[in-house]
């Protein structure tokens, strides 16, 4: 149905894979991988799930619709576009056929409400039965997302790696000695659009951010130990380092800049830090994965891609480093899990981190949306298929019963 395939909104949101948010571009990606896939049918009497091809998030970023979209979407806004596409999916004989149980939207920005309408909505209502691809899935977040799902389950998609990382070779990512840098994060320490006042913002992401910032040195007023070798950078949270708009149809330039700077730092380290902020699940783990920068995940709440299936092995996530060990022992908690910051040749911190390394290559080609030969479309069906397609009634926990913060 026309008003269902938003490919033509494309043409009004030229950065769809540019700056920051080209993480939350996992909607496109799929959508051309599965248009394509050997299991795909054209006729959804034959197929056992119906995926719908909305790109919410490009939508919600198109605003008033340019008119190279053409009909039916030129000038029309994202909240009419959505209530043609909820009209048209429940008039149509697929939904009928289980009552739209069999039906998946996939998308990996966090503001489902944004996107779908929040409760009370019409379109909420009638998504009711629908599973969708999100950036975590609603048991697992906490935070301003928290009660912001929308349908009865969520699957985690993960994050797009950074293009920049993506383009190299293994062969060329492994050939570094990566002697400038022991470990790697580049982070705000407070700021979240999530405020301090929120106790598990509070916790688990400002306070692991300001043990590991002060340990490398980023803004310290003491005379703390720091860790050998380390480039730990604070920076302003999300857009504000860039005064950008987040749902800006256009490219950004400073956004641009930054991913491809964060990027190069990342190929040039051995470790990089993986810390939550507003929510626990992070586009770092993904990024790190495809630089092959061993990821050192300090978020005890983080969702792992895939978590029903479990189509990789745990260390090709890379290392996990408990949050309490962090805050209360910064400079031994770090020293132990990557052994020590030194960078020497042939030393046994070396070996294991080439081991840790050569573990993540199984995840990098997995995980990774830009592969000419993907299989993230296959291994998210399956894990749909495996959880929430299979569920008739809602997970999604109310409102009153959701730590939101």
């Amino acid at each position: 149905h026309p008003s269902l395939d938003w490919r033509p909104l494309l043409r009004c949101v030229t950065g769809w894979d540019t700056g920051l948010h080209s993480q939350n571009a996992a909607e496109v990606w799929l959508l051309q991988q599965l248009l394509a896939h050997p299991n795909r049918t054209s006729a959804w009497q034959d197929a056992d799930v119906v995926v719908l091809p909305l790109l919410p998030l490009v939508s919600l970023r198109a605003g008033i619709a340019c008119a190279a979209s053409d009909p039916p979407f030129a000038n029309t806004t994202h909240r009419r576009r959505m209530g043609a596409a909820v009209v048209a999916t429940l008039s149509h004989p697929a939904y009928a056929r289980r009552w739209g149980h069999d039906h998946l939207v996939l998308t990996n920005y966090w503001d489902a409400w944004g996107m779908f309408g929040g409760k009370g909505t019409a379109s909420h209502a009638a998504l009711a039965n629908v599973s969708f691809g999100w950036h975590e899935t609603s048991a697992a977040a906490w935070g301003m997302a928290a009660v912001r799902h929308v349908g009865k389950c969520q699957v985690a998609l993960p994050y797009v790696e950074t293009a920049s990382c993506a383009a190299a070779t293994e062969a060329e990512l492994l050939a570094g000695e990566r002697t400038g840098t022991s470990l790697y994060f580049s982070g705000a320490a407070d700021d979240f659009d999530t405020g301090d006042s929120c106790p598990n913002v509070a916790l688990h992401a400002a306070a692991v951010r300001r043990a590991l910032l002060r340990v490398g040195g980023a803004g310290a007023r003491s005379a703390a130990p720091r860790l050998p070798h380390a480039l730990v950078r604070a920076t302003p949270h999300n857009m504000r380092g860039c005064n950008g708009s987040a749902l800006g149809p256009g490219a950004s330039g400073c956004e641009e800049m930054l991913k491809r700077h964060t990027a190069a730092e990342m190929a040039g380290a051995r470790y990089c830090a993986i810390a939550a902020g507003d929510t626990p699940s992070t586009g770092r783990l993904y990024d790190a994965i495809a630089c092959l920068c061993v990821p050192l995940i300090l978020v005890d709440d983080l969702e792992r891609p895939f978590p029903l299936t479990r189509p990789l092995p745990t260390e090709a996530l890379g290392l996990t480093l408990p949050e309490p060990e962090l805050r209360v022992h910064p400079l031994q908690a770090l020293e132990r899990a990557i052994g020590g910051g030194e960078l020497g040749r042939d030393s046994d911190a070396d070996r294991r981190w080439r081991v840790a390394q050569a573990a993540l290559l199984p995840a990098r080609r997995a995980l990774s949306y830009r592969r000419r030969d993907s299989d993230v479309a296959t291994l998210v069906m399956r894990e749909a298929w495996a959880g929430c397609l299979q569920q008739r009634h809602t997970s999604a926990r109310p409102p009153e019963e959701v730590a939101q913060c």
